[in-house]
């Protein structure tokens, strides 16, 4: 006698004993064929999904572990025909159970079967085998099935598979160039449209860059390649030209690129790759070539002052008319002892504290260092101010007007002919210089000051064309909070955006608002990354928010940047540019506070504000 006749077999071992016997189907336990009883009790003892389908009803027979999958259809299911069991999907296992009654061994792997077993359709996968159940004459008497169900799994693959896309495709079609190498002979496993549009639509992958880009030897960059691989540190390139064959079985042609060739390193720190990025700057480098030729021709000088620093960058032709050897960073006290003690009021930068108000149009003398000259000059420039309208720099042109002052001095005793000539050369010099002015604003609005501070200046800028991007997508009108983040968050961190968990309910935002607060996320990803939990391996960021309703007022935000598992914290001494934006800047814009700690176990952001009247959560 088999163990479950008299107990074992877990809770359907249980009903068989109670309730089975008394089914007219297969007679009782005791009737049943020892085939039958052995196919049971071996099921009935197995952890594995299984059941058996037995005799001209097909009476379904199932274990504990096949329960689970039949949800609510259990325990009724039990002593029913296969075909009422599993009506909804009979069509699609009905002829697989008719092969195996047959005496056809079936298997199927991941077979998608809407199935009914809660109440209601769902997608489901299962991988299973039919087999020929034998009776005690080795006759077909039934079906014997072993099952998982596999939904989780083809359900997670899809999803993989899916991200993978979505990646690629952002790989594919992002603005700047990509490549990614493999091993010390940099083959070429993956290039984006943009790289291929710059070496000319040519077959690389799975190419060494040597044999990939032949024109490029003897030009340093393939030993620069070696150097990151064999050293691990990663190598940035600014306008560096090359010469490439741009078109397919064309002559190489010269080009400036600024790129980053970054290591990449597996679990045990051993460089295996290479990752290149970067960006065609030939036409900016002309551009650039352009303006300097046009600036020595017309003998124009450009320059921008730095407040904070005080100092000033100027061009070659600005230290031409200055009369000193050319530097890139000058001290701005300096320069302006050249200016002629009379003419020193006019010349507003020369403050202990400079505002906007210290550019404009205006006319001095400077005695020339270089061989004590008086000359006339004529500068106009503007002031470039941040989002809370403090101005950090200031760009403008000088233009040497000597010939001009000395022919108005001279023509000065002169009647109304020479009145009317001296009106027509200021209003030809002044349209001049306000074309001047617009070449040089559009030219310079882009530059960064020093290289300390132009990193952080371009990251800025990169932050801020993100929210811009953002904005532009939503034709200027609103958009959400969780997007701001986002982009903010991406433009920053780079990889390490993944360790940055965002979440929280939609809440749209006008456009001021979302550059303002796009730009304080931007200097808490950027210190992150420095200092904080994204400068590890380990550490993460948890950014959320949730909408808290008072009656009879308005909703407000409750918002949190919260690091951790990055390395101890210490308050800085003093706070700087991105704690102001951050304390300040975010305050005054969403019209709430803004409370920045820097814990030892991570620096916290809270804000507390106002839903923006008028822009309800989306």
């Amino acid at each position: 006698m088999l163990a479950f006749n008299r107990e074992g077999g877990g809770a359907i071992g249980a009903a068989l004993r109670s309730t089975l016997g008394t089914e007219p189907g297969l007679g009782t336990i005791h009737e049943w064929p020892p085939a039958l009883r052995s196919i049971v009790n071996l099921m009935l003892n197995s952890r594995f999904p299984m059941f058996v389908a037995w005799g001209p009803d097909l009476t379904f027979i199932y274990n504990d572990a096949y329960a689970p999958i039949l949800g609510t259809k259990h325990p009724a299911a039990l002593g029913r025909p296969f075909k009422g069991v599993w009506s909804e999907i009979w069509d699609d296992v009905g002829p697989l159970a008719a092969r195996a009654l047959a005496g056809e061994a079936i298997w199927q792997d991941d077979l998608p079967l809407v199935m009914e077993r809660n109440g209601y359709p769902e997608n489901t996968w299962f991988t299973f085998s039919y087999s020929p159940a034998l009776d005690d004459e080795g006759k077909v008497a039934g079906v014997f099935c072993a099952c998982t169900e596999t939904t989780e799994k083809v359900l997670a693959t899809r999803s993989i598979s899916e991200e993978r896309q979505r990646l690629s495709q952002l790989f594919g079609e992002a603005p700047a160039f990509m490549a990614l190498l493999r091993g010390p002979d940099h083959v070429f496993d993956l290039a984006n449209d943009a790289y291929y549009q710059v070496v000319g639509h040519r077959d690389v992958l799975g190419k060494p860059v040597r044999e990939a880009l032949p024109e490029v030897a003897g030009q340093g960059f393939f030993e620069l390649l070696d150097n990151v691989y064999a050293s691990g540190e990663s190598f940035v390139g600014r306008q560096l030209p090359i010469h490439l064959q741009r078109k397919p079985n064309g002559p190489t042609e010269q080009a400036f690129v600024d790129f980053i060739y970054q290591p990449i390193v597996d679990d045990e720190g051993q460089v295996t790759g290479i990752f290149a990025t970067g960006y065609d700057v030939t036409e900016v480098k002309r551009a650039e070539d352009r303006l300097r030729i046009a600036q020595e021709a017309g003998g124009i000088g450009s320059f921008e002052v730095l407040p904070v620093t005080r100092t000033v960058e100027v061009s070659e032709e600005f230290c031409r008319i200055w009369g000193i050897p050319f530097s890139p960073v000058l001290s701005l006290d300096e320069t302006l002892k050249a200016i002629h003690p009379d003419d020193i009021p006019k010349v507003l930068t020369g403050r202990a504290s400079i505002t906007a108000d210290a550019l404009g149009y205006v006319e001095y003398r400077i005695i020339r260092p270089d061989n004590g000259e008086l000359r006339w000059i004529a500068r106009r420039g503007e002031a470039i101010a941040d989002a809370q309208h403090d101005v950090v720099r200031f760009a403008g042109v000088i233009y040497d007007i000597t010939d001009r002052r000395n022919a108005e001095e001279a023509l000065a005793s002169q009647a109304k002919h020479q009145r009317l000539l001296i009106n027509e050369l200021n209003h030809r010099v002044k349209n001049t210089l306000a074309i001047v002015q617009s070449l040089a604003q559009q030219t310079f609005k882009g530059d960064a000051p020093l290289p300390g501070a132009r990193e952080a200046f371009e990251a800025r800028l990169t932050s801020l064309a993100a929210a811009h991007n953002l904005l532009t997508q939503k034709n200027w009108e609103q958009t959400s909070l969780k997007d701001a983040v986002r982009v903010s968050v991406a433009a920053t961190a780079g990889t390490s955006a993944q360790r940055v968990t965002i979440d929280g309910p939609e809440i749209l935002l006008d456009p001021q608002t979302a550059v303002t607060l796009t730009m304080a996320i931007h200097e808490l990803s950027t210190n992150a990354l420095k200092y904080g939990a994204l400068s590890n391996d380990t550490g993460k960021v948890a950014v959320q928010w949730t909408i808290v309703e008072y009656p009879g007022s308005r909703s407000r935000m409750h918002f949190s940047w919260e690091e951790s598992g990055g390395p101890a914290v210490e308050a800085p001494l003093k706070r700087g540019f991105g704690s102001r934006l951050i304390e300040r800047g975010i305050a005054s814009e969403l019209r709430g506070t803004v409370k920045l700690s820097f814990e030892p176990a991570g620096v916290v952001c809270t804000i507390d504000a106002p839903l923006p009247q008028g822009l309800p959560n989306a």
